[in-house]
């Protein structure tokens, strides 16, 4: 216990915790018959935190599998690996040494798939590398069919990837003469917000799941910003809406990630007073559900004693629990004080 405790003396600091370069890819699902800017496709959407990765630029992946371990053959040289397999991408930057998107997505034409056989399962997996051709991170795969499009047109791939904050075929792509545009910081549809006078109100009432989605987005998009106050009001309309609802709903699943945001804004202090005990009771119900990144947090409320009791046996818990869901820093921090979080 010494020796663990010693440990965390050099890891942990006063301001948090230190970060080393690493990435978390997962919860991975594809929105599928998507139509936008009159093309027929999908959204790619999945979870990403970037640690110790601030201004690197990087870029997230997509590749096409059928079956796995086998990638679909590109047939124009427009989006593609030196190899000659579908990979399609959105390039971004993490503004922050560790930078989260809840749910970071870009659409994907199914006509840039190059699917010949609509009768078969494809699977899709994303890639995380940064310019040099380091990777990362990747996605487990999701599998897929998709409808027969009808007629053809020029694609516009990644025009449309969402940024919202924070390899089994590794080859890098090929780019084409043509950068993708910038992905646009909100998706195409938007739902009009409460103004901030009237959040308390708005958050009080039900909501859809297309408003939670948009309330959960922005509330990225202001973080990664450094609008933290607009970013808390947001994320606490989100959470206060998921607060109504029974252990069993949908919505708990899809947002669980809106308690830890939140929490890790009162963590931080950012555009807010520092406030350990609401992020610990944020945390909590985070890691009640499940959710990796609220799992992880948790851990280190226990292990510093902040909002809690300190009590580092538990804290060392749910880091494990983070850590046996991939994420990766929890995984990096546990093998640092050379505990094996595997079962």
């Amino acid at each position: 216990m010494k020796r663990i405790l010693l440990l965390f003396a050099l890891l942990l600091t006063t301001a948090g915790i230190a970060f080393a370069q690493s990435v978390t890819v997962n919860k991975i699902w594809l929105e599928k018959d998507v139509t936008l800017n009159s093309k027929l496709g999908m959204k790619i959407h999945f979870f990403l935190q970037t640690d110790g990765l601030k201004d690197v630029p990087m870029s997230a992946i997509a590749y096409f599998d059928e079956p796995k371990g086998v990638g679909v053959k590109d047939t124009d040289g427009r989006w593609c690996t030196t190899s000659g397999t579908v990979a399609i991408w959105a390039d971004f930057t993490p503004p922050y040494e560790s930078s989260v998107w809840n749910d970071f997505w870009f659409f994907v034409a199914y006509e840039d798939v190059h699917i010949k056989d609509y009768s078969k399962t494809y699977y899709c997996h994303v890639f995380i590398f940064d310019k040099q051709g380091k990777r990362y991170g990747n996605s487990e795969y999701v599998a897929f069919q998709v409808k027969k499009p009808v007629g053809t047109a020029v694609s516009n791939a990644t025009k449309n990837a969402h940024l919202a904050p924070t390899s089994a075929t590794p080859t890098q792509p090929v780019r084409p003469s043509t950068k993708p545009a910038q992905p646009t910081a909100k998706p195409t549809q938007s739902v009009e917000k409460a103004p901030a006078s009237t959040a308390t109100a708005q958050a009080s009432s039900s909501l859809s799941l297309k408003e939670m989605n948009q309330y959960q987005l922005d509330g990225l998009d202001a973080y990664m910003g450094g609008n933290y106050v607009e970013a808390q009001r947001c994320f606490t309309i989100v959470v206060a809406a998921l607060d109504k609802l029974p252990s069993d709903a949908f919505a708990l699943t899809l947002y669980k990630g809106a308690y830890s945001l939140l929490g890790l804004i009162y963590y931080r202090g950012h555009g807010v007073t520092q406030n350990y005990d609401k992020a610990f009771k944020l945390f909590k119900k985070a890691a009640e559900l499940e959710d990796a990144m609220g799992q992880f947090y948790l851990g280190c409320c226990y292990c510093s004693g902040r909002g809690v009791e300190e009590d580092v046996s538990r804290g060392l818990t749910y880091w494990v629990l983070a850590a046996r869901q991939d994420h990766e820093q929890a995984q990096e921090m546990l093998t640092k004080i050379g505990l094996d979080w595997r079962e």
